[in-house]
């Protein structure tokens, strides 16, 4: 496994949700939120990280209840407006 990312838990979730990837190798990653409509609602992470196992905790609760997705996207290292791989995962967040 290069790049990946696991389905967020507890899903479906209130207001809280844990993000959790695993990267191989040292790379220029962005986790991102997106509504259904495609909107950014939020950025998790955007940044280099090295080799390993990462949790990061999403609280949606200012926004509505909803279906969510959380996209990461790891940069080409050469050329950074080139996406080298993108996972997306489906979080339904419940009030």
């Amino acid at each position: 496994i290069t790049y990946f990312l696991f389905e967020p838990y507890p899903n479906p979730f209130n207001p809280v949700t844990i993000i959790e990837y695993n990267l191989s190798y040292t790379s220029n990653i962005r986790l991102n939120i997106y509504d259904l409509l495609g909107r950014q609602v939020e950025i998790l992470y955007s940044g280099r990280e090295h080799p390993g196992n990462y949790t990061i905790k999403w609280d949606g609760g200012k926004y509505s209840s909803g279906i969510y997705l959380v996209q990461m996207t790891i940069q080409d290292t050469q050329n950074n407006d080139t996406p080298h791989f993108i996972q997306t995962k489906k979080m339904i967040f419940l009030k």
